[in-house]
């Protein structure tokens, strides 16, 4: 039998005008009081301030247990003799705008009686039928200072009104919209921080744009798309990993700069999280590495100039011609666009790649151009690093005069070079690829190639015909 009630507020309210200290227990003089037999059942209570005494009898020595342990209720005796007992227990006001439980387990050598508190919500009416094996995580009072829209609140700042979201494992469900800013007893807060939502089952998280820091979103299993606004700036360790549907990930574009945690002994960012569609609109920190191994399409924005390592060996990535400065960069398709300003990067690697602008070293010493299958060299190119790799293809533009070097390529087989004049450099070209493999030059310039080393160590020169 379920015991309900509906006891008053103001009845249980404790007189703290008159108390020395606010975290005083209160005592049985204090407050009016209830007694409880534990086998009358189950206890539903009001969202107020509760004190009530529990009798029972055992016939040995007792304890009594917590499951979860909460704050809220505070039973003043554990463990005692056989016989008939009566402990006190205190119920503290509910302001978390949620339902809690509690259940208070009774153990002696030959037995074992389970008592379930209840405490609704304030204003909620009792709810019988709701399931007992619904999880249910409340924010504990003393981790959150006020709660809007059903999302829970801790004050980061009061001089730069700032608040930060908290709340974990089942606090959230669903899709959830955190705000800009929150209004709170006539004052405008904005919200900052976010560091909730791990272990949450939510399904969509709209972040606010005025959110900095994001430090959460670990294992949310049911995520499949996050937008990270133009505002953050930190990204720290741990957060989005193991979200293990989350395919989708919106880094906006901004010049803002942004730092992602991706240290390797204390939690990267991303890790474990299949991202298959990546669009990446920010210059990051160029001291980590990011390894997104499920992408298969990854965008470059407009905004950003520089390149951390990135490592995406199943997409294609388009380099566009804002970006000046790159670290490794590796992917299935990588095409650097069109431009007039020569790209710094210590090497890239690719089974295709269009180089459409020069490759120079970032720190002065040699950049490396890897391409496992077909390389295209566009008609701003006027000079090409080493080249290797298990390339198949080569396509060199007329603009291009100096190679330094085509080196460890032993499956080269098809060279085409555009250029009237023929490039110089230190170029070797494998044996295999003078001997099995095919030139193709202008035309007009077929008898001067077949003049020039190295070019004339090919036995199969052709003229190009398109």
């Amino acid at each position: 039998m379920k015991k309900i009630l509906f006891l008053g507020i103001m009845a249980f309210m404790l007189p703290f005008a008159s108390c020395n200290d606010e975290d005083e227990s209160p005592d049985k003089d204090d407050v009016e009081t209830l007694t409880i037999d534990f086998d009358d059942g189950d206890v539903v209570l009001d969202a107020g301030e509760h004190l009530f005494y529990l009798t029972f009898s055992c016939d040995q020595n007792w304890s009594l247990s917590e499951s979860p342990e909460v704050s809220w209720c505070t039973p003043y005796t554990t463990r005692g003799e056989a016989g008939k007992q009566e402990i006190k227990v205190y119920i503290s006001k509910n302001t978390t705008g949620e339902k809690r439980e509690t259940e208070l387990t009774l153990n002696s050598e030959n037995q074992e009686r389970t008592l379930k508190i209840t405490q609704q919500a304030d204003g909620e009416a009792d709810d019988s039928d709701q399931d007992p094996d619904e999880p249910i995580t409340p924010v504990e009072p003393e981790d959150y200072d006020l709660v809007a829209d059903g999302i829970y609140y801790r004050v980061a700042s009061m001089e730069e009104a700032a608040l930060e979201v908290t709340g974990d494992g089942n606090v959230y469900q669903g899709d959830v919209i955190i705000p800009d800013e929150v209004e709170y007893k006539g004052k405008t807060f904005k919200v900052t921080v976010i560091k909730a939502f791990n272990n949450s089952p939510v399904t969509s998280v709209k972040i606010g744009n005025n959110v900095t820091e994001i430090d959460g979103f670990n294992q949310c299993e049911n995520l499949t798309s996050i937008t990270i606004p133009a505002s953050v700036e930190s990204i720290k360790s741990h957060t989005f990993q193991n979200c293990t549907n989350l395919s989708e990930v919106i880094l906006e574009d901004s010049r803002k700069f942004i730092h992602i945690s991706w240290f390797p002994h204390v939690g990267q960012a991303f890790k474990n999280t299949p991202i298959k569609t990546l669009y990446w609109g920010r210059n990051c920190n160029q001291d980590d590495d990011f390894f997104f191994e499920f992408a298969t399409q990854v965008t470059i924005g407009d905004q950003v100039t520089t390149l951390p390592y990135i490592s995406v060996k199943m997409a294609e990535m388009t380099i566009l011609a804002n970006v000046t400065t790159t670290d490794y960069l590796f992917a299935s398709t990588l095409i650097i666009e069109n431009g007039d300003t020569d790209l710094k990067s210590n090497g890239i690697s690719a089974e295709t790649i269009y180089l459409g602008r020069n490759l120079i070293p970032v720190n002065g010493t040699s950049s490396y151009l890897g391409c496992d299958k077909s390389l295209t060299i566009g008609n701003k190119v006027t000079s090409l690093p080493e080249i290797g790799g298990d390339l198949e293809s080569i396509d060199i533009s007329s603009s291009v005069k100096h190679i330094d070097n085509i080196t460890d390529c032993p499956n080269l087989r098809k060279v085409i070079c555009r250029a009237t004049t023929p490039p110089y450099g230190e170029i070797y070209f494998p044996n295999d690829t003078y001997f099995y493999g095919t030139l193709y030059v202008p035309e007009e310039s077929l008898s001067l190639y077949k003049e020039t080393k190295p070019w004339s160590n090919f036995i199969d020169i052709q003229p190009i015909k398109e």
